[in-house]
Parts: structure tokens; sequence; C-alpha cells
């Protein structure tokens, strides 16, 4: 899907709902309307061309991407404030009801203020209404980082040991989810060896594994934008009676509720049935 057709969907919420425009915070929404990783604002009126706001250090990748697309490229300059430029872009708008998917505390009392409150209408939910359907360019990233994740847990079994320390084990994995193509780290990467792997989200410490320990891991990778989160357990050595009982049945609650999920069964039956 190219840029016009992305954008076709934001004018098309502009229309629906009644707006002059649309004006887009989020860093993943300001992506999924454009395909664009870095800008500050896009601002989508019901007529007229769309434009997004970039720092400097994005200015030329921007102006690349958005080449031949009809969205204009406005610069925010050294000294420039950021929502000084996007309110006389509003003015220029004219009057009408803007929506907004979030804005910063500062940013919304200061365009209540200056636009006045009537004009600001919070549109966030139907933003995230219009993203729950992915279309197969979503899918198709999604799998790509699922993907990207699983080929980094490939290489546990084969560096597992007693000794190594949980910091070496996540280094390890954060450079294989680079070399496998991930984009960025979603989040830290979770390693967490025994009492530790007791807490939900331990950080990695200098604990160094022992025979016997069971290794949660937790990490994710980016692709295209679309991230992936992953959880495992590993056995440092031979899993004891008591540990091949617990993972016996964790595979078959998991099993269970992926066997209860399909469309329009809400999130907490499968929960149930698993």
């Amino acid at each position: 899907m190219n840029v016009r057709d992305r954008l076709k969907k934001a004018r098309g919420l502009v229309s629906k709902l009644g707006l002059s425009a649309l004006l887009i915070s989020r860093p993943s929404n300001i992506t999924y309307f454009t395909g664009f990783i870095g800008g500050s604002r896009l601002l989508v009126p019901g007529e007229g061309e769309p434009t997004i706001f970039v720092g400097g250090v994005d200015l030329t990748a921007a102006e690349e991407h958005f080449s031949g697309t009809g969205v204009a490229v406005r610069h925010i300059k050294l000294g420039e404030k950021l929502d000084d430029v996007v309110l006389g872009a509003l003015r220029e708008l004219g009057p009408g009801v803007l929506g907004f998917d979030e804005l910063p505390l500062k940013s919304y009392l200061r365009f209540s203020r200056e636009l006045g409150q009537g004009r600001l209408r919070d549109v966030g939910d139907e933003v995230w209404a219009l993203r729950k359907a992915k279309d197969g360019r979503e899918l198709e990233a999604i799998r790509k980082a699922c993907e990207i994740a699983s080929r980094a847990l490939e290489i546990v079994p084969e560096i597992l040991r007693p000794g190594l320390s949980e910091l070496e084990l996540a280094g390890g994995l954060e450079r294989e989810l680079r070399r496998a193509g991930s984009e960025a780290h979603p989040f830290q990467v979770i390693v967490a060896s025994g009492p530790n792997s007791a807490l939900p989200h331990a950080r990695p410490s200098d604990r160094r594994l022992e025979e016997g320990d069971l290794v949660v891991i937790d990490l994710g990778a980016t692709y295209h934008g679309y991230v992936s989160d992953m959880t495992r357990t590993f056995v440092v050595g031979s899993a004891s009676k008591e540990q091949e009982k617990a993972y016996e049945l964790v595979l078959r609650a998991q099993r269970e509720g992926i066997m209860a999920l399909r469309a329009g069964v809400r999130a907490c039956d499968v929960d149930r049935a698993a």
C-alpha cells in the first residue's frame, strides 16, 4: 500500500466524523498513515494537501519518502517550536473541528486556548478502531517480526551453559536480533534465571547460570514498524521430573487456548479455556 492509499484512510476518517482536519501525533499512527518513521506531527485536512512536520535530522529522508506523493514536508527549523508551527498551519485552514489522536497536555491546553476548546475532538478511539483490522502488508510485517524473534531464540540451546551471566546471554540475543533483521529492540531483552525467573519483568543481572536453572527469556523484534513479543523458558542442562511436569501442564494449557481462538470470542474466554 503506497502513501496515497494510506492517506485515503485518514481522509475517510475526516469525512466520516465531520472534521475539518485530523492531527496525528502518535509516532506509530504517523507511520501507519504514511509509511514514514520520524515525523513529529501529521496534519490531514479534509481538502488540500496533507503536511508532515519533521525536524532537521529527518528532513532529507522525509523529502525523499514523500516526493511525488502530494504530501508537503514542513521543516521545523532550529529555534522554532513544533506547536507554534502547527498552530500556524491550523489557522490557515480556517474554522472547523480538529480531530486528534493524542496530544501532550501542554499542547492540548494551548490549542484549546488559541483555537477554542469546542474545535478540538479526541478521535484516538476511532483511529484505533481503524487500525485494529490489519491488511496484508501489516500481517506480513508482523509475521516477519515473529520470524526474526524466533530465529534469535534458536541460538539459546547452543550457548546456554553454567557460568554464563544473564547479561552475557541478553547481549548475545540482542546481537542475534539485529543480525536476523530487527530494526530496533521494542523493549529491553529480559533474561531471568533461577530465583529471578519468578519475577515477571526481571532485568538481566550479573547472576551466572547454574546447572538445572530455569531461564525465562522475553524478547521482541521490529520490522517495518511492527513488533513481536515472545517469551520462552529454557533449562540449563537436563530438566528434572518436576520441571518436565510443569512444562507439560503449560503446553497443554497453551494448546487449549489456541483451540479456543476464533473470530468473535472474548479474550477472557480464551484465558478461561487455557
